[in-house]
């Protein structure tokens, strides 16, 4: 993927978490939902199960193409709703934080969703509605990793699962690989025309 294309997704999701989190009252106890309100259908069943207290896949956390999927799905939904994003928007990164989290590490034990006041899923895996990229690694014995977009006010709720999350699955992008994450501020500051 092209270093655009990362950028502009980004920009997509800051923008589409923003509006979904206004009005949101951060005191409360419960995250579950706030950042799951897009359920796309995915070969006829909606990503989420909706019937528990937690967030629940109706699928596999364990295949590639359900993430593909998932992502495919609600890169859609922001296309469709969203306008094209301002030349210079650098100053988001100041919003929240990118997260990489390794795909398909879960125990699925819940202490994820318990640290994290159910922002995380019963897989450990963030909300769709934070995911902007998928990276396949060079070597196929290696998960992918999933780009998400965390808000500020929801670090505290990885950092908690970070403490407790036995397979290391979550990174901070701007820790985990600071030379990338300066082409990405450079890019945002400087956008380029190519796709």
């Amino acid at each position: 993927m092209h270093l655009s294309t990362f950028t502009r997704r980004l920009v997509q999701t800051i923008k589409w978490v923003e509006q979904l989190t206004q009005g949101f009252d951060y005191a409360g106890i419960h995250y579950g939902s706030v950042l799951r309100q897009t359920n796309p259908l995915i070969d006829g069943t909606p990503f989420y199960a909706t019937d528990t207290d937690f967030a629940r896949w109706n699928r596999s956390c364990f295949e590639v193409s359900t993430y593909k999927a998932a992502l495919h799905a609600v890169l859609a939904v922001r296309d469709s709703l969203l306008e094209d994003t301002p030349s210079r928007t650098d100053a988001l990164l100041q919003q929240g934080r990118i997260l990489c989290f390794t795909t398909m590490l879960t125990t699925d034990e819940g202490i994820a969703i318990i640290e994290s006041n159910c922002f995380l899923d019963e897989s450990d895996v963030p909300p769709l509605d934070t995911w902007f990229a998928l990276q396949e690694q060079s070597v196929a014995a290696f998960p992918p990793v999933l780009y998400c977009w965390i808000p500020r006010l929801f670090e505290f709720t990885i950092n908690a699962a970070r403490k407790h999350q036995i397979m290391n699955a979550y990174g901070w992008l701007d820790e985990e690989d600071p030379a990338f994450y300066a082409r990405i501020v450079a890019e945002l500051q400087n956008p380029s025309a190519e796709e």
